[in-house]
């Protein structure tokens, strides 16, 4: 069962991996549409709201659906002056509490609201309020989608810090993009005589 886990757990980040790659060339094309509404309207005196709606989707595709990658990599905000304190066992038992008591239940309920919202726009046809506006549904659907992938990478989180706690032994090597962090910081643990609960998190 647990073999099964943890191939889960791989998959899960090999998924949020491809979309987090994928979304970074949102944020690129968001830029160039920027650039190029701007110089339209200073050069030619031409505008779109269309376009500039545009650009707030790609943005607001990088965010939601590269909350997951961030969360795979460890690039969250986080408050280190306690947890930094605190032995690998317990920062990895506080990990699990926080990923099951407070992600899991938030993305949850988001995916829940955030359906009921996207269905609504899509079944009534809105669009946004400004004039030429695009759809809106497209980046509503945004929300559900999103959250599934961050609650998808919480999971995934979960299983790797219970096997390393059943383990007691440093986690496997992720194969996914925080490969090369984890051994940095696995490097470090071994330094200075401390295992770390290495998984999608490097603390």
């Amino acid at each position: 069962r647990l073999r099964k886990l943890l191939a889960l757990s791989a998959g899960i980040d090999r998924l949020n991996t491809w979309v987090g790659q994928l979304v970074a060339w949102c944020i690129l094309a968001s830029v160039v549409i920027a650039g190029a509404v701007a110089l339209a309207r200073k050069l030619f005196r031409l505008g779109s709201n269309a376009w500039v709606e545009m650009e707030w989707y790609l943005v607001g595709a990088s965010f939601l659906l590269g909350a997951g990658y961030v969360l795979l990599v460890d690039e969250h905000v986080r408050v280190d002056a306690l947890a930094a304190r605190w032995s690998a066992r317990t920062r990895a038992w506080l990990d699990i509490v926080a990923l099951v008591w407070v992600a899991l239940p938030i993305c949850g309920l988001m995916v829940v609201l955030g359906w009921r919202y996207a269905w609504h726009a899509l079944r009534t046809g809105e669009r946004s309020y400004m004039a030429d506006g695009l759809i809106v549904w497209p980046v509503q659907m945004l929300i559900p989608v999103g959250f599934t992938l961050l609650g998808l990478q919480a999971l995934s989180e979960i299983i790797r810090r219970v096997h390393w706690l059943r383990s007691e032994r440093v986690g496997p090597a992720r194969s996914g993009a925080g490969a090369v962090e984890r051994g940095g910081a696995q490097a470090a643990g071994e330094a200075d005589g401390r295992d770390l609960p290495l998984g999608g998190a490097n603390r």
